[in-house]
């Protein structure tokens, strides 16, 4: 069977650390612990959803324990984030992450039990230029509130996995496509790389996998009446996200492909639509009543403003010019974008899987997806490495699905312990090729010291 006919026709659509010569590279046990546990894994018979996400947790868990364990919590955009967690009625009125409020409220409520635990915690972190001698000290309060922002990080990391395996779940037959779907969202870059951070940059990369696993849901449901009912609730929880980190390149990409290709769904457009501005603007009235007002910190800064970017970037004096500056210009910074943060292999995945799914639903809806992506990045100007974890999923699909291949026909054979070690090499490839993503992700140019390199 081609895993192109897998896909419905009902689908109308770390920082890097510098390790000196001797020294045992924390990512050489991770390497190992996961690719033990990979081969125990994908060599089982999980016939069920529920002993799948089981060993995805495991796995997760152990990754998450691993870099806690060898790796320095680094602290990343801390003086925006700390504040707003330890205390957010106070802070949020004068936090220049007050239009993003979410993660910090999140990470306050968490904190409120760490508070009450009878034990003063003492951390080591690291602060400015990544090197392992550059300590700093936290105790008392402030070392809670990083105790709990990697409790958010950890529950962020397990609800991006599980969507992710439920999402692909839905739309294949094949257990083994989305569970390795999902085991490329645990072992990618995005994730590893940001685990031990302050940033909200796995609370980002989570927002993709919600996204998609409601899009994914609203797809399935035949029920008309139902589908009503869920574009005002997804509005709302997608409205709600958006407060946490500004993810609107998936809003761009289901307007336009929802008005190009599936115009049946323009009500139900139109329903999702108006639900996600409902948080943004309740919020906004919120500031305005009992804080100071609200602000956009990339507009409202003093030393630098959207609206002088995009007269740099938007140039329509010739034809030359308006060609370089909607096509030419985007498009290539997109690709190097591309290549620097997900690596050859999951770029060249992605444009495959695209190209292999191009007369159907599936593949017209991702084109739409990666360009709205790369575009919307680009008025932003967040073009930048660090930010492909949105054009990832689709390069983890084409891995997956080729990988599920493979156990198809190992298989028929039986052969259980050749699955385990061919996948177990793919994936040690596929962490081997991509060690630049770490610190490019990050944007540190420091090469990842390693048995490999």
């Amino acid at each position: 069977m081609r895993y192109s006919e897998l896909a419905p026709n009902s689908v109308k659509t770390p920082e890097s650390i510098t390790v000196s010569k001797g020294q045992y590279h924390p990512y050489t046990r991770i390497m190992k612990i996961l690719l033990a546990q990979i081969k125990k894994d994908l060599t089982l018979e999980i016939t069920t959803n529920r002993q799948a996400l089981m060993a995805l947790n495991t796995l997760s868990t152990l990754v998450f324990i691993s870099i806690m364990a060898f790796i320095p919590i680094r602290n990343g955009d801390g003086f925006i984030w700390i504040p707003l967690a330890k205390n957010f009625f106070g802070e949020i009125a004068s936090n220049v992450g007050q239009h993003r409020p979410l993660f910090g409220f999140i990470t306050f409520l968490i904190s409120l039990p760490v508070r009450a635990i009878p034990i003063d915690f003492k951390l080591k972190i690291l602060e400015g230029a990544p090197n392992l001698n550059n300590y700093i000290e936290v105790s008392g309060l402030d070392a809670k509130i990083i105790v709990s922002w990697m409790i958010s990080n950890y529950l962020f990391y397990l609800l991006a996995i599980n969507l992710a395996y439920l999402s692909v779940r839905k739309f294949f037959p094949d257990k083994n496509v989305a569970l390795l779907f999902a085991i490329f969202v645990l072992i990618s870059g995005e994730m590893i790389g940001w685990l031990n951070n302050i940033p909200i940059m796995v609370q980002g990369t989570a927002i993709i996998y919600i996204s998609l696993y409601m899009l994914c849901v609203f797809l399935k449901e035949k029920s008309q009446f139902i589908k009503k009912q869920q574009s005002w609730q997804f509005g709302l929880v997608f409205g709600i996200l958006m407060l946490g980190k500004a993810e609107y390149g998936i809003l761009i990409s289901v307007f336009f492909s929802v008005l190009i290709f599936y115009r049946k769904e323009l009500k139900n457009l139109l329903r999702f639509t108006l639900g996600q501005f409902i948080p943004l603007i309740s919020w906004y009235l919120i500031l305005n009543i009992f804080g100071k007002g609200y602000a956009v910190y990339e507009v409202s800064r003093s030393d630098y403003k959207i609206i002088d970017y995009w007269r740099s970037i938007l140039q329509f004096d010739s034809v030359q010019s308006v060609f370089y500056s909607l096509v030419s210009n985007p498009i290539s910074k997109g690709t190097t974008m591309s290549f620097a943060g997900l690596g050859i292999i999951v770029t060249f995945s992605a444009i495959l899987t695209i190209g292999f799914f191009s007369r159907e639903n599936l593949g017209k809806f991702l084109a739409v997806y990666v360009l709205a992506t790369v575009y919307f990045l680009h008025l932003v100007n967040f073009l930048m490495p660090r930010h492909t974890f949105e054009l990832a999923p689709i390069g983890y699909l084409g891995l997956s699905i080729l990988m599920a291949k493979m156990i198809e026909k190992q298989q028929a054979l039986k052969a259980r312990i050749l699955i385990g070690t061919c996948i177990a090499l793919c994936l040690t490839c596929f962490l081997y090729l991509n060690f630049l993503r770490g610190p490019i992700l990050v944007g540190d140019p420091t090469v990842i010291s390693s048995i490999f390199l």
